[in-house]
């Protein structure tokens, strides 16, 4: 008796977004973080972290207390480490390095045959969240799974991270396999992500990529191997400063999180312009 026998491929991607690694405790992330932080311009992004810098600079000062300023945030080095050591071990494949998450969608649709396809999205954030219209930085996942491109989704996440709208599997770091990715998908998420932050993205995740002289097909966004904590930003920094320096002088940080926090205002979700 003779039977047909149908090899099934199955491609596998890893998801890696920056924010992962980035550890605020509760005050610093409702002190100084954009609420909701809205992808738009890299300008607005450098205005609503300059100002934060600022608030952070004079809260602190006023309080007496460095330990919880935004330059205080933690970052996970030995994760880092660890997921920097997993994408360097997949050789030669199809990597792309960007701001956004949202390009996710575009680069993992490009690069699928049809196959069976399982993701493995290390975030923060799921983004499966069913807000918004068209695909963006919160939702491109949900519309690869709602599409039928990929068939499973498995998430890392953190203790703190939002679970509401959440369609993926989670899973611990030390459950991610560390072989047999297809394609490799790395964002620094910078509406998430503390500017000063920058030179350690590049250094793990980045330069290890774009940088490499064994021929990997690597696409990155232009400008993404710059830290955005330069001169401009300091300037900005210094300017505001002096700006909120002249408010009143009970503006301290207070363990209730009854702090203003920066509002980048406007609506949770949106695109990020094209790369």
């Amino acid at each position: 008796m003779w039977y047909n026998v149908f090899e099934v491929r199955e491609l596998r991607i890893l998801s890696i977004d920056f924010d992962y690694f980035v550890n605020p405790t509760a005050l610093q992330r409702a002190l100084y973080f954009p609420d909701g932080g809205r992808e738009m311009s890299d300008t607005l992004n450098t205005f609503v972290w300059a100002g934060a810098y600022a608030h952070s600079k004079i809260a602190t000062k006023r309080a007496g207390n460095e330990k919880n300023s935004l330059m205080q945030v933690e970052l996970l080095k030995k994760p880092l480490q660890a997921i920097h050591n997993i994408v360097m071990a997949q050789g030669d494949i199809c990597y792309m390095v960007a701001d956004s998450h949202a390009h996710a969608y575009d680069f993992i649709n490009e690069n699928w045959d049809g196959s069976v396809m399982e993701l493995y999205n290390v975030d923060f954030h799921h983004d499966t969240f069913d807000v918004g219209e068209g695909v963006h930085c919160g939702n491109w996942l949900r519309w690869l799974l709602n599409d039928g491109t990929v068939d499973a989704a498995y998430w890392v996440n953190q203790p703190d991270s939002e679970l509401a709208d959440n369609m993926t599997q989670v899973i611990s770091l030390s459950e991610l396999p560390k072989t047999g990715y297809d394609l490799v998908y790395i964002c620094r998420s910078g509406w998430w992500t503390p500017p000063h932050m920058d030179d350690a993205f590049i250094k793990y995740l980045a330069r290890p990529l774009i940088a490499n002289k064994n021929g990997w097909e690597v696409k990155y966004q232009k400008g993404i191997m710059e830290s955005r904590y330069n001169n401009e930003l300091k300037n900005l920094v210094k300017q505001e400063c002096i700006f909120r320096d002249k408010f009143p002088k009970d503006m301290v940080l207070q363990e209730d999180l009854s702090m203003p926090k920066i509002d980048s205002s406007g609506g949770r979700w949106y695109n990020n312009p094209s790369i």
